[in-house]
């Protein structure tokens, strides 16, 4: 449960300043963050059926989102690349290399880790946390079961890499058990940001727009 509540908090946390044409790759393929952008669930199904005829490597999938943090830092348009890695989604060689290659060379994009490379306790003081600089970058960890603050510590990173700041690796460790969806709508609802009204819209259009992909998806593996 903890893992799978700190991949949504990471998701929602993350996903959610971005601007429509940032860039975000995720290994293994998990559809929660391009979901959370705005990306309907229609063309995700369509892009998981033809997986099959297009897959590449998840270390190929790496170099192109690198190459796309190099071409927005050369076009210098505003533009960031995140790339999300959670268990055993990602070599640790490629991974290893992605992260230098980017300290090196300053890139606008951000690594978001579900468990951290060199687990540290975390102080009774805060929710996230500097560390020392790793591969060239800084990284940060912060509590992966709290949407909130996983958002905050993101939407620093995201602002110094649009600046030009260079990247972040961001170290979501599950250390809290609770469910981060259920925590996150209690927190949007003592702020007067959410109710069970709009709770229910939510749920009406997504149950509405999930059984739309899944009939386009029968009918193309159908060849309909």
């Amino acid at each position: 449960e903890d893992e799978a509540g700190g991949g949504e908090a990471a998701a929602a946390g993350v996903v959610i300043d971005l601007l429509p044409q940032d860039k975000v790759w995720s290994f293994p393929n998990d559809i929660l963050p391009f979901f959370i952008k705005g990306l309907r669930l229609e063309k995700l199904f369509a892009q998981r059926l033809s997986e099959g005829a297009s897959a590449s490597s998840n270390a190929e999938q790496l170099k192109l989102a690198i190459g796309a943090a190099v071409a927005c830092k050369a076009n210098k348009d505003n533009k960031i690349v995140v790339i999300f890695r959670s268990g055993d989604g990602m070599n640790h060689g490629s991974w290893e290399e992605a992260l230098k290659g980017a300290g090196v060379h300053s890139l606008p994009i951000l690594f978001v880790s579900q468990g951290a490379l060199t687990p540290e306790p975390q102080s009774n003081s805060g929710r996230s946390r500097l560390k020392e600089k790793a591969y060239g970058l800084p990284a940060i960890a912060v509590e992966g079961n709290d949407a909130v603050a996983v958002y905050r510590v993101a939407s620093e990173a995201i602002g110094h890499a649009r600046k030009g700041d260079g990247p972040t690796l961001i170290e979501c460790q599950c250390l809290q058990a609770g469910d981060a969806l259920l925590n996150m709508e209690k927190y949007l609802i003592r702020k007067g940001l959410f109710s069970e009204k709009c709770k229910r819209q939510v749920e009406v259009g997504f149950i509405e727009e999930l059984d739309a992909a899944m009939v386009m998806g029968e009918k193309a593996s159908l060849g309909g």
